[in-house]
């Protein structure tokens, strides 16, 4: 069993927490958050270890890997903190806020040996398992196109590429590979919603929206194929078991992988693009919707 601790404590952080504590491959063995008063108000077993200094929580023995749900500001220092301290780490989405900030996290990881896992919850939905072997057997024939549509009404002084586009794009990235070039519009001084687009290698297209709403949510995700289109299903499948939700199936891959050495499905190379597509998306806004090349920036010294 994984002695694992978990960093930030806000809603999505607390979801975290009460999947690992459910996990019988889990043991979480300490948590921390910067509020003393939300880690009093939390409510967790005797035996779990509750701490608002970071190098208290980093110097618990018992520790072999971290779960960061901190805000995304947050990410690049606790996750090279955690790496160098000795801990496999799955951070959330989105992966740091810069695409260089990605590739220092990869060098880190792997000048150190240890597994760095990045939490794009779609890849691990039931239904994009299945959109994903459909996609592999051929049966619908080539993808030509992909569209997508992502409202919320969540967070809305947040950013809506970050917090909302990057859920299709880690999507279209697993199932197409590296994209060559992006362009985006809308999201301006508000930042309530973009429309943009993402080109592949062989010039596939990704066509998403993103905003955030008052209205009812919506989520699409179609691959318009050869020989018809396929559609993912985002809902709760009916019948589904703690087991294989979402999030208990990305706990538990991270896990495996922190005890087997083997590269998460939401592998941190894939986080990397994801965050070099965002780059490309709010460059393209800056600049009045040109398409801008993906390239990845000059190596870290």
């Amino acid at each position: 069993m994984s002695a694992i601790g978990l960093i930030g404590l806000g809603s999505w952080g607390r979801r975290c927490a009460d999947t690992l504590s459910r996990l019988p491959e889990a043991s979480l063995a300490a948590v921390h958050d910067i509020s003393a008063r939300t880690l009093e108000g939390f409510r967790v077993g005797a035996d779990v270890q509750k701490t608002a200094d970071i190098d208290e929580f980093l110097a618990a023995s018992a520790l072999t890997s971290v779960v960061i749900a901190a805000p995304t500001p947050c990410h690049l220092g606790l996750a090279l903190r955690a790496l160098e301290a000795g801990l496999d780490v799955l951070v959330e989405k989105p992966m740091t806020e810069t695409g260089s900030q990605a590739l220092e996290l990869v060098e880190a990881a792997e000048s150190l040996g240890k597994v760095l896992a990045v939490g794009h919850i779609m890849l691990y939905h039931p239904s994009f398992r299945e959109l994903r072997k459909a996609v592999d057997s051929g049966a619908h024939g080539p993808v030509d196109h992909i569209e997508s549509v992502r409202t919320s009404s969540g967070l809305p002084d947040s950013d809506v590429l970050g917090d909302l586009a990057c859920h299709d794009i880690a999507m279209a990235i697993a199932l197409k590979g590296r994209p060559v070039a992006a362009r985006a519009s809308g999201a301006g001084d508000d930042r309530h919603a973009a429309s943009f687009e993402l080109m592949f290698t062989d010039e596939t297209l990704l066509c998403g929206h993103v905003a955030w709403t008052d209205a009812q949510p919506v989520r699409r995700f179609d691959l318009r194929c050869s020989r018809g289109t396929v559609s993912l299903d985002q809902g709760t499948p009916e019948g589904t078991g703690f087991r294989d939700t979402p999030l208990a199936r990305q706990c538990l891959d991270f896990l495996r992988c922190c005890a087997t050495r083997r590269t998460p499905v939401s592998a941190a190379s894939l986080g990397v693009e994801v965050m070099l597509s965002l780059d490309a998306l709010r460059e393209s806004i800056e600049s009045g919707s040109r398409w801008v090349t993906t390239e990845q920036p000059a190596a870290v010294s």
